[in-house]
């Protein structure tokens, strides 16, 4: 049992492992037992115990820890898919899933468009499409677009 002291240590270091590294609850229930020895009993199972009765304080305090932390690690993910696009690392699927999931409302009604003229031009191109730069993959999505040039 955890004095109400110990459980409110326990709780922020929850917190900050959530918030500023962006674990999930079970890393950062491992890393706040890790780090002091008289947490080493502390589980998952313990952390649910507190948490009830579901909508309590702690449950809500844990949930909106859990949300913000989920956000934190889409965003480093983003970021990274982001960065891999924009240094032109990324495959023709790549920057699809990116237009068709950062602007749907343009690129929801192309897919299949963009698909057949990518997968068309990549197979015209000698080297197969293996040395396409960014502004190639520009080009080609570009000429999906409805009232465009083909230039």
């Amino acid at each position: 049992m955890y004095s109400k002291k110990e459980k409110r240590e326990i709780l922020t270091g929850i917190k900050s492992r959530m918030l500023d590294d962006g674990d999930s609850l079970g890393c950062a229930i491992e890393k706040v037992r890790a780090s002091k020895p008289e947490f080493s009993t502390l589980s998952r199972a313990t952390v649910s115990k507190w948490r009830q009765p579901k909508g309590s304080r702690i449950d809500r305090y844990i949930r909106l820890c859990m949300n913000r932390g989920d956000d934190k690690r889409t965003d480093k993910v983003e970021d990274a898919f982001y960065k891999k696009l924009e240094a032109g690392l990324g495959s023709p699927t790549d920057y699809i899933f990116y237009l068709t999931n950062r602007r749907p409302g343009r690129w929801k009604h192309s897919n299949a468009i963009i698909n057949n003229v990518i997968q068309n031009s990549v197979k015209n191109t000698a080297n197969h499409g293996e040395d396409l730069t960014s502004d190639e993959l520009r080009r080609i999505v570009r000429q999906t677009e409805p009232g465009t040039d083909s230039k």
